[in-house]
């Protein structure tokens, strides 16, 4: 079972090179790059928030929870 760890450092693949790229290409890859981070921390939030359950502290877990659920709606949001 080969299965890819995800970390908070883990970046965006681009198939060129950033030199290569023009400048709306870059922006669209910052986004990109944006939002998995975001994704990535609201992850890791949402585990420590079940620590935190399982040692009777609702609220912080509930704290953590709706952290992680407002950093997957604003990495869910594109240029307005």
């Amino acid at each position: 079972m080969d299965r890819k760890i995800e970390t908070l450092f883990d970046l965006v693949s681009s198939p060129r090179t950033a030199a290569l790229l023009d400048s709306s290409e870059i922006k669209d890859m910052c986004q990109e790059q944006q939002s998995l981070t975001m994704k990535r921390i609201a992850s890791w939030l949402r585990s420590n928030s079940k620590i935190f359950q399982l040692e009777w502290d609702y609220s912080i877990a509930r704290e953590l929870k709706d952290l992680a659920d407002d950093l997957d709606h604003l990495a869910s949001l594109k240029d307005v």
